[in-house]
């Protein structure tokens, strides 16, 4: 509580000004009274109208799909290629507001999507070998170098990005078993990929402190 010596009141409100005479007031005690309430919203209510419109414009794009499959009697691929696409859209518009807490997992997810993504529509498409070869290799990379750049932005998070940063690495090195079972038929991609992801596994390993590799092995139950 404050107290003004000039117009000699007591005031209840954290202020450091009288709100009378806008002199400087004197502090009493620590004891304040909130002016405004505190107000908690839920904001599950909101979460679950944002889901429902999402599955709505879902549904009509999965109508509009296959009347224009009907319409125009294309190929089935079509359909599933398309839907299969929507679908990874819709899913991370429902799913932007966790990525803002978690960007690893956020990142750790777009890689396993997108890698999937690109195998199928290659093999929905003739498959020409284009997502092993290349698409698949380069987000391995991608995915990594995003995580460390973050990781280097905000060296206070360290820790969390480290767990993040092992898994695709380590995803990142077993995609030499595609030039080990040849299934890959332009090997360098995929061996640069491996060679990078263990690279940056070995200098999160060495510089990472205890605390952050005892987190991974909570994590991972080692």
């Amino acid at each position: 509580m404050n107290y003004c010596k000039e117009c000699n009141i007591k005031i209840s409100v954290r202020s450091e000004k009288c709100p009378i005479c806008s002199r400087s007031i004197n502090n009493i005690d620590s004891e304040f009274i909130e002016p405004y309430p505190k107000i908690e919203i839920d904001y599950r209510h909101f979460n679950s109208i944002r889901l429902r419109i999402y599955l709505f414009l879902a549904i009509i794009v999965f109508f509009f799909v296959i009347s224009v499959k009907f319409l125009t009697e294309t190929d089935l691929t079509y359909l599933f290629l398309s839907t299969s696409v929507f679908g990874y859209i819709w899913f991370n518009i429902y799913t932007i507001h966790k990525a803002l807490k978690n960007v690893g997992y956020f990142i750790l997810k777009q890689m396993l999507f997108l890698s999937g993504i690109t195998l199928l529509i290659d093999y929905s498409t003739g498959y020409r070998g284009w997502s092993v070869n290349y698409a698949i290799p380069l987000i391995i990379i991608l995915a990594i170098s995003s995580i460390s750049a973050i990781a280097m932005f905000k060296p206070m998070q360290f820790r969390e990005y480290f767990v993040y940063q092992i898994t695709t690495s380590v995803i990142g090195v077993l995609s030499i078993l595609l030039v080990i079972f040849n299934l890959s038929t332009v090997r360098w991609t995929l061996i640069f990929a491996a060679f990078y992801s263990a690279l940056v596994m070995l200098g999160m390993i060495i510089f990472a402190d205890k605390k952050a590799k005892l987190e991974f092995k909570k994590r991972f139950h080692f």
